[in-house]
């Protein structure tokens, strides 16, 4: 029988399990999610340290889209389980183990005991060097027999199996150097399919404001636009902006994001000239599988993000279909200023939080001014209303909040159907106001449009979460 370590922390009446992804309250088992026990985990590995809140979002959902008010809830739903007296009382005080520190993340206070368990056999401490039993009275160790008595042989045979095994060592060994050949020819060979990739962002050379945007908007259009490949797998803005100022490499931050493939690039604002390099990255070994370098005019910097996005679908996927390379040269809009408006707000947008939120009203409101006919920011704008009425934003009443988010999207529907965003917004609204099947039906179209918008699919998961 395979004797598997299990790796346990014990804190008050608790035993977590990290092996088995199992809490114990005083031998009963707590029912938690999976989630729930990742969350748990890592706050107590971190015992007394503070772990960010960005650090758990990275941890617990790396290559997802997910607004903080998920965090919030899986820490008050520990804290309630840590709470619960074991009796169907939940009068106990689940803040004695996870603290929370005002803007910045949590900490799990109590006092923590590490170790590991064999099959029930034995408990190793890890702090201590020697074994520790957790049987009671004199007990005897493998170290302490001699091997021909575990064997249950004689030396003679002890010396036959000891060459036996030799021997068997150098065959297995020779086919393991086959098998890792053959395999590494087989992985060269799969590293040019690229199933995967993650938009850098670009980085900004010169540091006029114009810049900024401009960066940032280079990343945020290539993104949407390359989502709508869908025989590809498109990260999300939100799991690569905190690689804006960067040290690593791009392939080793494709390593890190676990994709194929990553778009790096620089953008340059000269007078009325943009200037942007691009290269398409293998993150297995770092080679080039794509690169361009374009010199335009400011105003027809839509153009060439159209071209960029082709170019890089088309070296990723070569037969790309004719429907794809129509969406993928589908304008966003062809006002400048609306457009500066509509990658600052959802900037702000992206940030989820009271202040940011009503800066993102403020700039996709310019937007859809400068633009009329700008259905993406219409739909933005849409979901920026609708949650300005949500707990922790309220910057307005629900009534209100509902009444400008069904007009703007009613607008962003009119001018484009075809938007994820605007359905995934929809649905909200409908979740909001308890319309379980319409909410269901609009998430489902969302994410049947852009199975890459990663905003569709965690709503979608509340909706049914809640169901």
């Amino acid at each position: 029988m395979n004797k598997a370590a299990l790796h346990y922390y014990e804190f008050g009446p608790f035993s977590l399990n990290v092996t088995e992804r199992l809490l114990q309250r005083e031998g009963e088992v707590v029912p938690l999610t999976p989630k729930l026990i990742d969350t748990l985990a890592i706050l107590v590995e971190h015992q007394g340290h503070v772990v960010t809140k960005d650090e758990l979002m990275h941890e617990l959902w790396p290559d997802s889209f997910v607004e903080e008010s998920s965090l919030t809830q899986n820490i008050s739903l520990l804290r309630k389980a840590l709470s619960h007296n074991g009796n169907g009382n939940g009068n106990g005080n689940g803040a004695q183990y996870i603290e929370t520190i005002p803007k910045r993340g949590y900490r799990f206070v109590a006092a923590v005991r590490e170790l590991e368990q064999l099959n029930g056999d034995k408990t190793v401490h890890q702090t201590d060097s020697p074994p520790v039993s957790i049987e009671d009275g004199p007990h005897t160790t493998e170290a302490d027999e001699p091997i021909s008595r575990i064997l249950n042989v004689g030396p003679f045979d002890i010396s036959r199996k000891y060459f036996a095994a030799c021997a068997l060592f150098i065959i297995l060994a020779g086919a393991s150097v086959v098998a890792y050949r053959w395999k590494k020819s087989s992985t060269n060979l799969a590293a040019s399919k690229i199933n995967s990739i993650a938009v850098l962002p670009f980085q900004k050379i010169g540091t006029s404001a114009e810049t900024d945007v401009m960066g940032l908007g280079m990343t945020n259009a290539l993104i949407i636009k390359l989502s709508h490949i869908k025989q590809m797998r498109v990260l999300p803005t939100s799991s690569v902006s905190k690689y804006v100022a960067r040290a690593q490499d791009a392939a080793q931050i494709g390593r890190e994001l676990a994709v194929d493939a990553v778009l790096d690039g620089t953008v340059q604002l000269d007078g009325e000239r943009v200037r942007v390099t691009g290269q398409l990255i293998r993150s297995s070994d770092g080679i080039t599988i794509w690169s361009g370098k374009y010199d335009t005019r400011y105003g027809d910097m839509f153009a060439l993000q159209d071209k960029i996005s082709e170019e890089v679908g088309s070296a990723m996927i070569p037969n790309l279909r004719q429907d794809t390379r129509d969406r993928l040269a589908n304008h966003l809009t062809d006002s400048p200023e609306a457009y500066e408006a509509y990658v600052t707000g959802f900037h702000f947008w992206n940030k989820r939080n009271k202040e940011n939120l009503s800066k993102a009203i403020h700039y996709l409101e310019v937007a859809t001014q400068k633009d009329q006919h700008f259905a993406r920011a219409h739909a933005l704008l849409a979901d920026a209303y609708f949650l300005g009425s949500q707990d922790g934003y309220e910057l307005m009443s629900f009534p209100e909040s509902l009444v400008k988010a069904q007009a703007s999207l009613q607008k962003a529907l009119e001018l484009d159907d075809s938007i994820a965003e605007a359905h995934t917004t929809k649905g909200n609204i409908a979740f909001g106001i308890r319309d379980f099947d319409q909410a269901e039906r609009e998430f489902r179209r969302a994410l049947e449009l852009n199975p890459n918008y990663a905003t569709g699919h965690l709503r979608y998961g509340y909706l049914l979460f809640a169901n």
